[in-house]
């Protein structure tokens, strides 16, 4: 795992939150300007990166592993899933409509339309 993309991480996971690099290092207990460095790619120690991933409430895997975890607390991650939402009940409420009077439904693809 490169250190940039750790840092990358650390970033994302903090702005999840809403919380400035001045939040941050408050609720860490440190300076913000490590704040800083760690998400611009120096690996904060073991110990304080465990730190992070319990106040962040993630698991110190999306830290460290190849792929990462989906930030479920993610507002951005929360629209999308209001959107989804959304278009499914579009869908349904269309596709109950059709059914419902049995118009609006073009021909299959070569079938032939009746006279009028």
């Amino acid at each position: 795992m490169d250190a940039k993309e750790i840092g990358a991480r650390i970033e994302a996971a903090r702005r999840s939150k809403g919380w400035t690099q001045v939040d941050l290092a408050a609720q860490m207990r440190v300076s913000p300007s490590s704040v800083q460095r760690w998400e611009r790619g120096e690996v904060p120690r073991v110990r304080k990166l465990y730190e992070l991933a319990e106040l962040l409430e993630l698991p110190i895997e999306h830290f460290i592993q190849q792929e990462p975890l989906v930030l479920a607390h993610d507002p951005g991650y929360e629209r999308v899933l209001e959107e989804l939402a959304q278009i499914r009940g579009d869908l349904a409420r269309l596709l109950a409509r059709e059914d419902d009077d049995g118009e609006g439904r073009r021909p299959a693809r070569g079938a032939r339309r009746r006279p009028a």
